[in-house]
């Protein structure tokens, strides 16, 4: 279901729960190796977060980058993901390197969660 953040529209839900994963890790896959792992992601730079940022900042008159540094502060790394961070995640994942491990959830969120 489509929501708004911010003012901003995004065609992705919003929600606190990982999805459900149809498959179980004990179900073997067609390629004989069990392939039910998740990848939760956190806050990551991307243009449809700069333009909630940048909406944010214009209601409340404030700048861009002063929301921004408000929304590192909250990220123990002190900074918001790249993309290309979050993909090196999914393509290990998806690699020979990662076939035995299976049925595990895997944060990429600079240890905005506090848990494991």
């Amino acid at each position: 279901m489509p929501t708004t953040v911010d003012g901003v529209h995004s065609g992705a839900p919003c929600g606190g729960s990982p999805p459900r994963c149809p498959a179980s890790s004990s179900q073997p896959s067609r390629s004989g190796r069990g392939e039910a792992n998740l990848l939760l992601g956190g806050g990551f730079r991307t243009p449809r977060h700069d333009a909630v940022e940048a909406a944010k900042a214009e209601r409340a008159g404030r700048s861009a980058a002063d929301i921004q540094a408000e929304e590192a502060a909250q990220v123990p790394t002190g900074r918001l993901g790249a993309v290309p961070e979050f993909a090196a995640v999914g393509a290990f994942l998806c690699s020979d390197r990662a076939s035995y491990r299976t049925g595990t959830a895997v944060r990429c969120d600079g240890g905005l969660v506090h848990s494991l």
